[in-house]
């Protein structure tokens, strides 16, 4: 049983932005199963470095799509999103400078709470601006 399971109370109904969420699942269950398994540390960096740079990735094109429904509260949301980013950042410097120290599993159950909770009430609040406004290319 996965860490964190997708579910479909966290759909937004965009396809690209439903694609992206689904991967940030996946990338934290990679996680917390190679803190879990005993992975080496260097596999558990990659997990992480390939998280920060996901969670980029995904802001992107979420930013991208608020910015073009013209949702009213866009800055709030690119202000949460810049507060996780540093977060993540933080988190990966801290497991850097030294690993066995780290709280993988602390890490991992902290971003499981954010994610949900970032979709299920910051992402829901800007669907209303974007149905109908769906190009192809988003899907």
């Amino acid at each position: 049983m996965p860490f964190v399971e997708w579910s479909n109370n966290y759909a937004t109904g965009i396809p690209r932005i439903d694609k992206d969420h689904r991967s940030l699942f996946m990338l934290i269950n990679n996680l917390h199963d190679k803190a879990a398994q005993g992975f080496p540390d260097e596999s558990v960096k990659a997990t992480i470095d390939a998280l920060v740079d996901y969670v980029e990735y995904h802001f992107t094109n979420e930013e991208d799509i608020m910015d073009r429904c013209g949702y009213d509260d866009i800055e709030s949301h690119k202000a949460g999103h810049r507060n996780l980013q540093r977060l993540l950042e933080s988190y990966r410097l801290s497991y850097l400078d030294d690993p066995k120290l780290f709280d993988v599993a602390g890490f991992v159950e902290f971003l499981k709470q954010w994610l949900q909770s970032h979709i299920l009430t910051s992402d829901m609040a800007y669907i209303p601006y974007v149905q109908g406004l769906i190009e192809p290319d988003d899907k």
